[in-house]
């Protein structure tokens, strides 16, 4: 019978295989994150960049003089020479309720549902 010995060089090539095996492994996986970070990042620029055209589109819209007339009489309740402003305050409580489903008025009803037009 033979007795197999391990020489130096054995030794040496099965460190080198597993050495090489690890390093395959972890590069492999460094790789795969990095390959998952970029997606991820695509997707945010993508994303980005739909909101930045939309934002942009609204930035245009917003400078429209059309626009700016139209926010101005709402929010801020400015009107042009000549014009007059209306303002409904609304207030509605539960004795109003009351009142209004007793009467059955027509035109008291009718007017309410006006009012809740302009309701914001």
């Amino acid at each position: 019978m033979k007795k197999h010995s391990i020489n130096a060089v054995t030794i040496f090539l099965i460190a080198l295989i597993i050495y090489l095996s690890v390093e395959v492994i972890i590069t492999t996986r460094y790789y795969l994150d990095n390959r998952k970070n970029v997606l991820d990042l695509q997707q945010t620029i993508e994303k980005l960049e739909k909101e930045n055209e939309f934002l942009q589109n609204e930035v245009i819209i917003c400078t429209e003089e059309e626009f700016v007339e139209k926010e101005a009489r709402e929010k801020l309740m400015l009107a042009k020479k000549n014009e007059t402003i209306v303002y409904f305050k609304w207030t509605e409580s539960e004795e109003e309720i009351a009142v209004n489903e007793e009467t059955g008025d027509f035109f008291t009803n009718m007017w309410q549902n006006l009012l809740k037009l302009f309701r914001k």
